[in-house]
């Protein structure tokens, strides 16, 4: 039986991925558009063929048997436990919450509730991340000595409002925005860090460059640094006894090197049953992420990401936010700033 879906505010996230995967997907299909902007309503509506559309949050009990929430993340608390007291099954888009108080609320809301809340951390099902977790588990290298994570980029994410310049509504900048991916990833990979040291940009305002430096139970040290101002390399680099590995951001290469320099082996990560698999699209991943979603309201199994899952990077977002440092701005010192 497909699974009916409303999705819950209609930016660019929804009609980039949400509409695509869901047309990509054999197991739900999108009954309901709901979101205050009646022309986003109407025109993704007659896009992707969605029967239903409307700006008020009750009428998902009438058209969906769940939904997924994709406004700007300091609405999603009071909009998520909303459906969960109507006993409606959440996908929840990332960053789940502006703090760890308010993962926290929504979680013990949809455990009182008994309705499940899952979140939308995609990157779970990228197939260099899955293939980089298990050689870490595996420790194919030995042991994790270093990491190092660049994600940036000059921004140009089109947002169809101006939230994410809001601190109020985004929750902060560049870390809340790619390190709420980025950070699950690497707490995914290796659990959380044992210590913490944060840098921006920000003197008041919203951060678009930052760096967290990091140390893991593994014992491993490593950084992450993001940027909305800037093309990074865009690769995760793991060091280790016996080698290395290099994964881009964006798409299944891998490369693995010896640290003998015996052996350099290059190649795409694609599953064992379809080794022919092409390089996975957003809509892809979108519908695999729905189609987890439905498994999980079906069986009552844990689906890939839980709220309290992604709280963990939340709750190390935030403790970022509480210290931060501020970059050394050389020019500043030169023109009488003293920074």
């Amino acid at each position: 039986m497909i699974l009916k879906l409303a999705i819950v505010g209609c930016g660019a996230i929804a009609e980039q991925g949400h509409l695509p995967g869901a047309m990509h997907s054999s197991e739900v299909a999108v009954t309901l558009l709901v979101d205050k902007q009646h022309e986003r309503t109407k025109k993704l509506s007659e896009q992707f063929n969605v029967a239903n559309t409307s700006d008020q949050l009750a009428d998902v009990l009438k058209f969906a048997d769940a939904a997924v929430v994709a406004t700007p993340p300091g609405s999603h608390n009071s909009i998520t436990c909303q459906l969960l007291e109507m006993g409606i099954p959440v996908l929840l888009e990332k960053p789940i919450a502006l703090t760890a108080a308010e993962c926290q609320e929504m979680v013990d809301f949809a455990n009182k509730t008994k309705v499940l809340l899952a979140a939308g951390m995609t990157r779970r099902l990228f197939r260099s991340d899955l293939l980089l977790r298990d050689l870490i588990k595996d420790e194919l290298l030995g042991d994790l000595i270093s990491f190092s994570i660049e994600n940036g980029y000059d921004y140009a994410w089109p947002s169809a409002s101006n939230f994410i310049l809001s601190k109020e509504q985004a929750g902060g900048g560049v870390l809340m925005g790619l390190g709420s991916h980025v950070l699950d990833s690497l707490i995914w990979m290796l659990g959380d860090p044992v210590a913490h040291e944060y840098w921006c940009d920000a003197e008041g305002g919203i951060e678009s460059e930052c760096r967290v430096d990091l140390e893991m139970q593994c014992g491993a040290k490593g950084s992450v640094e993001l940027s909305r101002s800037r093309n990074l390399e865009n690769r995760f680099l793991f060091e280790f006894e016996k080698g290395r590995l290099v994964a881009p951001f964006y798409g299944d290469n891998i490369t693995l090197s010896l640290t003998s320099g015996a052996l350099v082996l290059k190649g795409r990560s694609v599953p064992m049953s379809n080794p022919e698999a092409q390089v996975q699209s957003m809509a892809e991943i979108m519908a695999e992420e729905l189609d987890d979603f439905a498994h999980a309201i079906r069986t009552g199994e844990p689906p890939m990401a839980t709220a309290a899952d992604a709280m963990r990077s939340i709750r190390l977002i935030e403790q970022c936010y509480s210290s931060p440092k501020l970059f050394n701005f050389p020019w500043m010192a030169a023109i009488g700033g003293g920074k």
